[in-house]
């Protein structure tokens, strides 16, 4: 079987059009509505780790195989073996983001990090080819 591979890039176009028009919000704030630099410097706050990331683009990626599970999320690296894999749990959040906690024999439990997360179809379709239980909650609060 082949591998499952997710490799996202923090380097898009989404994330570049928020940062500008971020950025356009403040100078239209300062033009037209005459706002305090004070003001505008708390406001710019949220900028500078949108663009750090940019810059940085870190390389993260996520790897499933017939027999193992690897990820790299930009800061560590983390490899499970498939057969010490009891459960992966995805849990849908008010936002409509995925998040998947992996439950293992040993009764452990490791989530996996929010950046090297695919989309849940694909990715619950692969691990269930590989004989990975799996189970999805919706709307789940923690």
């Amino acid at each position: 079987m082949t591998d499952f591979l997710y490799e996202p890039q923090a380097r898009n176009a989404r994330l570049q059009i928020a940062i500008a028009l971020w950025a356009a919000g403040l100078v239209i704030l300062r033009l037209y509505l005459g706002a305090a630099w004070g003001v505008l410097a708390l406001l710019a706050l949220p900028l500078i780790p949108a663009i750090i990331e940019q810059l940085r683009n870190p390389r993260r990626w996520l790897r499933l195989t017939d027999d193992k599970l690897f990820w790299h999320d930009g800061f560590s690296d983390q490899e499970i073996a498939l057969n010490r894999i009891a459960e992966a749990r995805f849990d849908t959040r008010w936002d409509l983001s995925t998040r998947v906690r992996i439950t293992l024999e040993s009764k452990d439990r490791v989530r996996l990090p929010p950046t090297v997360t695919p989309k849940p179809d694909p990715f619950i379709d692969a691990l269930e080819a590989r004989g990975v239980a799996t189970s999805r909650q919706h709307f789940r609060v923690f």
